[in-house]
């Protein structure tokens, strides 16, 4: 294999065009980079290659043969392989077993060989630097960087040609990434096709050849040589907008005088996930939370309503010290959590609307231990009216509406229970058409306005500044920037996730 090539390649979901007539060549012996911010179309990528979905239009070629990629099986035929930054592994199979998972070696009888596999695993995992001893391990005993690196031996044990590395480095330390750093490297030598996704654009000098920026599905820039800096690579993907600073003299543009604190979160830290986070949230207003993947913004609002320990810090709530035990506990207080997977954490998908509005609500419509379905119903059916959840009634399953109809039903949740303060919304409008996203924007922006406090989560940049009257960028598990929302601070906001310095400032502590 010399080299991919992708022709005019397009993909849409629903109203949302996530690639547009992407043309991008990958040659073999370099490591490619493609590089944009979040919602730029890299997955969508990605999972093309892969063959987890196929595009609308266009052309894949291998070798100038232009091939469908119909299913994952297609694509691992031809050597494609992925490595994603959380391995994708089965936990309580031995390293062996995942080594060889779909394509195990039998021996004439018809019984596994575990010796002939054993044999063809060694000689991989003695290049990767893998100790043979962990063969017979569990993958779940392993750090993640062995569990990456067990990956990488399997797609050399299929002869991948194409190897994916999905942010590769966002969970390893600075000795296994050096350590990866050297088994891609050896990778591109012996003439393997590399394609490298990541958000930490001070790697790319360091591991890429060459470089392909993707914005809002399109390629705006393809770089042959490493000649590019980390300044360029984010005036691209943000679409080359310029802003200008004016450190600490930004106008907040609110509808409202601006009101007193109602939240407050000072130095709160759980030891795996983030550390010492320090930010206010007052009645009416907006709070955007934005970083990269692995930023630890889900793990802090889940923190925030009880579903993390908090190791050390402190919540006020209206002067009140609390700190939440469990989801029920921040509940009681007022707080309410919509989580990024709604389906997963959110929903009860089988259920009807009704139900699905009962949970949580338990309490408030209980008397005497019998449930008052009368008024939940009615309560429910007001909120679908209100919320212009499309269907013809409260009874039909949740799962038999669109991902937009869902997400109104979480709001319907937290709506119908009485004593909430703080709505946290966890990427509110991941998989919503266009139109359904509008809607929910402004539902957000109504109860901001009805005096909720507002936390919203997104890993879609226009979003955040859409809704925000602050935003708070995290990065490694810190908030390294504060921006009030005032005047084009999208290129500021962006280089702060990425950990890059702004305009002299220092990438920490930034507050604009």
């Amino acid at each position: 294999m010399e080299q991919v090539r992708l022709d005019n390649i397009s993909k849409d979901f629903g109203m949302i065009r996530a690639l547009n007539r992407v043309n991008l060549t990958f040659p073999a012996g370099k490591v490619t980079a493609v590089v944009g911010e979040n919602g730029a179309g890299k997955s969508t990528l990605m999972k093309i290659l892969m063959g987890v979905i196929q595009p609308d239009t266009g052309t894949i070629y291998v070798d100038n043969r232009p091939v469908s990629l119909d299913n994952p099986m297609v694509s691992r035929r031809l050597g494609f392989a992925a490595v994603f930054q959380e391995p994708l592994v089965f936990p309580y199979l031995s390293v062996l077993e995942n080594l060889f998972i779909g394509h195990l070696e039998r021996n004439r009888w018809g019984n596994v060989d575990r010796r002939s596999m054993k044999n063809a695993a060694g000689k991989i995992m003695d290049k990767l630097g893998l100790p043979e001893t962990i063969m017979d391990q569990q993958m779940r005993d392993l750090s993640l960087g062995y569990q990456q690196l067990v990956l990488i031996a399997q797609s050399l044990l299929q002869n991948s040609r194409l190897i994916i590395f999905d942010e590769p480095t966002a969970i390893l330390s600075a000795q296994e990434t050096a350590h990866l750093f050297q088994i891609i490297r050896s990778l591109k030598e012996s003439g393997h096709i590399v394609l490298y996704v990541s958000h930490r654009l001070d790697e790319l000098s360091e591991i890429a050849d060459r470089a392909a920026v993707l914005t809002d599905g399109q390629v705006v820039a393809v770089y042959e040589e490493p000649s590019w800096s980390s300044e360029e690579l984010v005036e691209k993907m943000s679409g080359q907008r310029r802003y200008s600073i004016d450190a600490g003299n930004g106008k907040e543009s609110t509808p409202h005088a601006v009101p007193s604190s109602y939240l407050v979160v000072k130095n709160l830290t759980n030891y795996s996930c983030f550390q010492d986070i320090t930010f206010e949230a007052r009645s009416s207003e907006i709070i955007g939370f934005y970083g990269q993947v692995g930023a630890g913004r889900s793990e802090l609002m889940q923190a925030l309503f009880g579903m993390r320990q908090i190791n050390r810090g402190q919540i006020t709530l209206n002067d009140e010290v609390i700190k939440p035990k469990n989801p029920r506990d921040a509940m009681s207080h007022g707080i309410a959590y919509l989580p990024e997977d709604r389906g997963e954490q959110g929903l009860f998908l089988s259920q009807s609307i009704l139900r699905n509005t009962l949970a949580g609500n338990l309490d408030s419509y209980n008397k005497g231990g019998l449930l008052k379905l009368s008024s939940i119903r009615v309560t429910t059916d007001r909120l679908i009216r209100r919320l212009a959840i499309k269907t013809s009634s409260s009874d039909n399953p949740v799962g038999s509406l669109s991902g937009g109809g869902q997400q109104k039903v979480l709001f319907a949740r937290w709506l119908a229970r009485q004593g909430m303060r703080v709505m946290i919304f966890d990427e509110p409008t991941r998989g919503i058409d266009v139109a359904t996203k509008r809607e929910i924007h402004e539902l957000i922006k109504n109860l901001a306005q009805e005096g909720y406090v507002v936390i919203t989560v997104s890993s879609d940049l226009p979003e955040i500044l859409a809704l925000s009257t602050r935003i708070y960028v995290m990065r490694e598990g810190r908030i390294v920037a504060q921006f009030v929302n005032y005047g084009d601070v999208r290129e500021g906001v962006l280089k702060a996730s990425l950990g890059i310095s702004i305009n002299g400032l220092p990438e920490t502590g930034v507050n604009i």
